[in-house]
């Protein structure tokens, strides 16, 4: 009989972590390239080009990663902005955040009638899945035009996404030219008490600022943690405004930092439909249901939160509040599913061979995962429990080692199974790969490797497709007990799926 997960130590913390970026993000635009022989007094723009962009899709519904955040991952990722940027660096950033949709472009400068110059805008959009690229007429003015090259833009992308529109809403940032310039250029300044001293000086000048230099304001001063100050910029953002969500997300963050637990669900439950933010403010709102002791009702918000987008907090915090719960079931699901996401996390991986030692296939198992990840003992009674609030406010706090995949060399692979092989090694955790292996395997006639991979496979991932290897390997190998074992088992978790109702224990 399986010995139950005894919860020894139970040790609650709230850990206020950067949120590893918002992984479901349908959408996601970078700060245009501009080259550094371009004349410096252009270079601001390809900020002020995403910005507006990402502003312009989250306010016509389309779901879109914050411009802080694709700005924060490019940095995370070493990648220099906005000179030189590459496409394979940015693909590679991109699928980082396992975006649907990446928007990027370049902008450049010829010459015009009588030696002016013409300032030449080229972008285009990538489907991620599909890897179908779409380039959008280029664009062309001088620097005065950008409102109206940013307006333009933004209409062909909202119609490329969404179909012919019945109207556009634009982002309410436009100020006079040179008000603009300054608040992106202010935005590239690196040292943040420089950064509000300069934005702090454009908001003086402009008669207040708009709600949008006040919440870089604010973000600026989380970052030195002045809350008197965030509080103070906060109440002067108009609730009906664009920004509502995100202020309503902060303030959320700081009641939860000042141990005002009730008001910081307040906040968060008024962010909820902040349809970028979404995924963040449920797992903020789970953990918080969590804190208060409500378990199920946080595990439904988790779940929410995982469907939105696929963040290791709401991995973490469902799992731990399943432990809470005494369901292993749950524990071993969305430790699995986490991995496939995040295989170098050790919170993670240091429960997989728990799960791995109370399967008939230990050994199996345990000689596939030993040869592409370290795993440690199965002891987990003394498990600490830590609930993680997303903080994207704090870029200080990051902590994420994302590792950087290399280019493909498609001339490099020798033979078939090196494809699946790479991917294993990449991510061990990644049943699809181990599927493809085992199919391989047992094409050349390879059935205990292919068996082997076939098990590890369904490990991770039980889906009928899964099943049905397994099934059709063990029917080779007249393994006939296992076969009748796992056929009834497959039946039970898929009662509706035919082929595996249909399925012969005997070969025709």
């Amino acid at each position: 009989m399986k010995k139950p997960i005894k919860l020894i130590i139970i040790f609650l913390s709230f850990i206020v972590t950067f949120s590893n970026i918002q992984l479901n993000a349908k959408t996601i635009v970078f700060p245009f390239k501009v080259n550094a022989s371009e004349n410096r007094a252009y270079q601001w723009m390809g900020r002020g080009l995403s910005l507006y962009i990402t502003l312009g899709l989250q306010q016509n519904s389309v779901e879109t990663a914050s411009d802080m955040e694709s700005i924060s991952l490019l940095k995370l990722l070493n990648i220099k902005f906005p000179y030189n940027v590459s496409k394979a660096s940015i693909l590679r950033a991109a699928k980082e955040l396992e975006a649907d949709r990446v928007i990027w472009g370049e902008i450049t400068t010829s010459q015009g009638p009588e030696g002016k110059k013409i300032i030449n805008y080229r972008s285009f959009i990538i489907d991620m899945k599909n890897f179908q690229q779409k380039y959008f007429p280029v664009l062309k003015g001088n620097i005065h035009d950008l409102f109206r090259i940013e307006r333009e833009l933004l209409r062909d992308i909202v119609r490329f996404i969404k179909g012919p529109d019945e109207g556009i809403v634009f982002p309410g940032i436009e100020s006079d030219h040179r008000n603009y310039e300054m608040l992106i250029k202010g935005l590239l300044i690196e040292d943040t008490t420089k950064r509000i001293s300069f934005l702090e000086e454009l908001k003086a000048g402009s008669g207040g600022g708009s709600d949008f230099l006040n919440f870089e304001l604010a973000r600026a001063y989380f970052l030195q943690n002045n809350f008197r100050k965030i509080k103070e910029l906060l109440n002067s953002i108009d609730n009906e405004s664009y920004l509502a969500g995100e202020k309503h997300f902060m303030e959320g963050v700081l009641h939860y930092q000042d141990n005002e637990i009730d008001l910081s669900l307040k906040s968060f439950q008024k962010a909820v439909n902040c349809s970028y933010c979404s995924s963040r403010v449920n797992n903020n709102l789970g953990l918080i249901y969590g804190v208060k002791n409500n378990y199920k009702k946080a595990l439904e918000i988790l779940d929410r939160s995982l469907r939105l987008g696929r963040s290791i907090e709401a991995f973490i915090n469902s799992i731990n509040i399943s432990f809470l719960l005494k369901d292993e079931s749950r524990v071993e699901y969305y430790m699995k599913k986490g991995l496939r996401y995040y295989p170098e996390n050790e919170e993670l991986s240091d429960l997989l061979p728990y799960f791995i030692d109370r399967s008939d296939n230990r050994y199996i198992l345990r000689n596939i995962f030993g040869k592409y990840t370290k795993l440690s003992s199965a002891k987990i009674d003394e498990r600490k429990i830590y609930f993680k609030l997303i903080n994207p406010f704090n870029r200080t706090e990051l902590k994420y080692n994302l590792p950087i995949p290399e280019p493909e060399d498609k001339d490099n692979e020798t033979d078939e199974f090196s494809a699946p092989e790479k991917k294993i090694k990449e991510n061990p955790f990644d049943s699809e790969a181990h599927f493809e292996l085992s199919k391989l395997y047992f094409g050349t006639g390879e059935l205990i490797s292919a068996g082997h991979y076939a098990i590890s496979a369904l490990f991770l991932e039980k889906s009928a497709k899964n099943y049905l290897n397994l099934l059709n390997i063990y029917r080779s190998q007249k393994r006939a007990v296992e076969l009748s074992k796992l056929l009834k088992e497959a039946i039970n978790n898929f009662p509706d799926n035919n082929e595996l109702k249909n399925f012969s224990e005997t070969e025709e």
